[in-house]
């Protein structure tokens, strides 16, 4: 499927929740506006959200859908602030709009302080650092707006949610004496307060009826008050029924010292659909959940005379006078808070960010990543070089000689690394749905990998997407298997030589490569293997130079600090540089030295060779072929 709209949550059935209700209805709503696409990690059978492990594997998941895509989505909406990461997803597909959903915690957590806190605050001011000038925030009211901004996002529109409940069309045979909360209680929604403080100035005859859950063990103390009557969780056409029966409906959220505030207060919208009248606070999202003196009243927070003299004013109100208010009130509620009108703002702000991208293509992301990757490039490309140049200096190893057979099986055994990464690519090509023949694919990479060694580090990926356009692989298949490829590249290099840092890394990446098996990306698995071979044979042929066994699993290192560094050809300086900080008490420094020049002589040799060798042996036909036939689209 290539819907124009792909929708990324980690919110869904049968976990319940706002945000899961979100997620499900919105994606409905939508539908009726454009195809939508829909990539959703689904709760545990008990109602309960996914397991860590769950959460972990979700991005292999979205990447494997990802790459099945026949074409980029015109919209990549993440459903909320946490998957921001998997916006870099518009690295790939430059074209592509890109929208995140906010909705309370997911942008208040950094409030909360602490370590837990302060990390999660670093963590979004990363993506607004590097997604801010390209994603549009779509926050569910003006507090979660305002909050999101504190880390560093732009672009930030209000959409009000919406509200699932139906008139009742109940009404009342003679003047209700109870009151109702309805939500969980912790300590933000106001409970505990409004028990202390404003129960006590209202008549003896007005009650409190409590509906939902206890999260917060302070707010337990309420519960034990002679006029409060605790219901715990109602099913919902019970809690509509109550809203319309009450006297009125309260939502008194205060504003606590941790920094947490309602990120928009569904209870309040649903209250009034029902047919309930609505006392909320006037605090966080309930200034967008409420429509002051329509759909309710918005009360100062925390002033407990102002919410004793209007539960007053409403207990005092004639039977007509009630229920044409709460009729009108009801329909006012469902005809703004319904899903139709959030799709319909939703799908206006996508028309709007695909404008804004297409107006600022080189906005956000890319200008920052392209500034930070030079600088630290030349930073750390000059540093490696002077740091091997010293050592070398230092510890010059004179007249180097190895057996001709020793230098023989180091080349053979490192050509044969252009064997498995090939098969890798081609793995990944196959993973995502695609294919090239064996021949032509080999030809492919074994010729464009000799342009690593042009400055830059990235001519290689650049030929090889151009040639494999020519056998007809489209461009934007190369494009996004690219991604694909380096994150794969990068865990084999930790899968072999992690456990010469720790051996925690590589029984972690064991881990996780069993646990990729249970997911739709499983076809990665293979090219994975395929890599850890290469990087294997690789440090094998190094070591038998060095002549020391840490050699093995340090080359996968050295060459991976390598491959990371933007600008360094071939990795060079950097490699060598790791090498004699991961080898120094294994091997005598002129050893080393003799080995790390002797070795990188070897490579590169054998990478002019065999893409010599490649050239005649099938790139040629294949260039032949594609001027015979004509030019190939890209897209």
């Amino acid at each position: 499927m290539s819907a124009p709209i792909l929708f990324i949550t980690r919110k869904w059935a049968p976990a319940s929740g706002g945000m899961e209700t979100y997620s499900m209805r919105l994606t409905e709503a939508l539908a009726t506006h454009a195809p939508v696409e829909t990539i959703a990690l689904r709760g545990q059978d008990n109602a309960m959200p996914p397991t860590a492990l769950a959460l972990l594997l979700f991005p292999f998941t979205v990447i494997a859908a990802a790459l099945r895509r026949s074409a980029p989505p015109r919209v990549i909406h993440l459903g909320d602030m946490a998957l921001w990461p998997l916006g870099l997803l518009v690295l790939v597909w430059p074209e592509t709009a890109l929208v995140i959903s906010a909705h309370g915690t997911d942008v208040a957590y950094h409030r909360r302080g602490g370590v837990k806190g302060r990390l999660y605050g670093a963590y979004l001011r990363t993506g607004a650092r590097l997604l801010g000038g390209r994603m549009t925030v779509i926050a569910n009211s003006r507090a979660t707006r305002d909050v999101t901004a504190e880390t560093g996002w732009r672009r930030i529109a209000v959409v009000p949610l919406a509200s699932d409940f139906a008139d009742t069309g109940a009404t009342q045979a003679a003047p209700s004496t109870t009151i109702l909360f309805a939500g969980r209680l912790v300590k933000r929604k106001g409970l505990s307060w409004f028990v202390r403080e404003v129960l006590p100035l209202l008549p003896d005859s007005l009650t409190l009826d409590v509906a939902g859950t206890v999260w917060d063990a302070s707010e337990e103390a309420a519960l034990a008050d002679p006029r409060v009557r605790f219901l715990g969780p109602l099913p919902q056409d019970e809690l509509a029924r109550r809203f319309a029966a009450a006297l009125c409906v309260i939502v008194p959220n205060i504003a606590p010292e941790n920094g947490e505030y309602e990120g928009f207060g569904l209870v309040a919208p649903e209250a009034a659909a029902a047919g309930g009248v609505v006392l909320a606070a006037s605090h966080g999202g309930l200034t967008d959940a409420v429509l002051d003196g329509e759909t309710g009243f918005l009360l100062p927070t925390g002033e407990a005379a102002a919410w004793a003299e209007r539960i007053a004013a409403v207990a005092a109100w004639p039977a007509d006078e009630r229920a044409a208010w709460c009729r009108t009130a009801a329909q006012r509620s469902r005809a703004y808070y319904s899903w139709p009108r959030v799709a319909a703002d939703t799908f206006a702000l996508y028309e709007k960010a695909s404008a804004a991208d297409e107006a600022a293509p080189d906005s956000g992301a890319k200008v920052w990543l392209r500034r930070a990757s030079r600088l630290a490039g030349a930073v750390l490309l000059v540093a490696s070089l002077v740091f091997v140049g010293r050592h070398l200096a230092a510890h010059w190893p004179g007249e180097v000689r190895f057996p001709l057979a020793t230098l023989a099986l180091a080349g053979g055994l490192y050509a044969l690394t252009h064997l498995t990464t090939t098969l890798g690519w081609l793995g990944i090509i196959r993973a995502c749905g695609h294919h090239l023949p064996l021949r032509e694919g080999f030809a492919i990479s074994l010729v464009s990998q000799a342009a690593k060694y042009i400055p830059g580090n990235v001519a290689h990926h650049i030929g090889r997407a151009a040639l494999a356009k020519q056998a007809g692989l489209p461009l934007r298949v190369s494009t996004l298997v690219l991604p694909v490829e380096i994150a794969c590249v990068c865990f084999a290099a930790l899968l072999v030589g992690g456990f010469l840092l720790s051996p925690w890394i590589t029984l972690t990446c064991l881990v996780a490569l069993a646990a990729l098996l249970a997911t739709p990306a499983r076809g990665l698995a293979l090219p994975i293997l395929a890599f850890a071979l290469g990087l294997g044979l690789a440090g094998v042929s190094f070591a038998l130079l060095v002549e020391v066994p840490q050699a093995v699993p340090a080359y996968p290192l050295g060459w991976l600090a390598g491959f990371l560094l933007p600008g360094a050809p071939a990795g060079l300086g950097v490699r060598e540089a790791a090498l004699l900080a991961l080898l120094d008490q294994a091997a005598s420094p002129e050893a080393l030295g003799g080995a790390i020049i002797v070795h990188r002589v070897i490579t590169a040799v054998v990478d002019g060779l065999v893409a010599l060798a490649a050239y005649f042996a099938g790139l040629a036909s294949i260039q032949r072929r594609a001027a015979n036939s004509g030019p190939t689209s890209g897209r």
